[in-house]
């Protein structure tokens, strides 16, 4: 039998790589976080369809710069 010290392959770097459970403080911060991105992927993708629909209202040109 290997002692912990001697461990070789993917049990060796689970035992390492092993991180304590989140706190619920720690999970609240991270769905907020997730919940965040995904709202700010939302809204940059309807000001990008905003400023689409102006430019074709107004027929002005819009260059691949301003869009991003």
């Amino acid at each position: 039998m290997l002692s912990p010290g001697m461990m070789t392959g993917h049990g060796a770097d689970a035992m390492q790589h092993a991180q304590p459970p989140m706190t619920k403080y720690e999970l609240f911060l991270q769905q907020a976080q997730e919940q965040m991105l995904a709202f700010e992927r939302r809204e940059s993708e309807f000001r990008k369809r905003e400023r689409e629909e102006r430019a074709a209202q107004l027929h002005l040109p819009i260059s691949r710069d301003e869009l991003h």
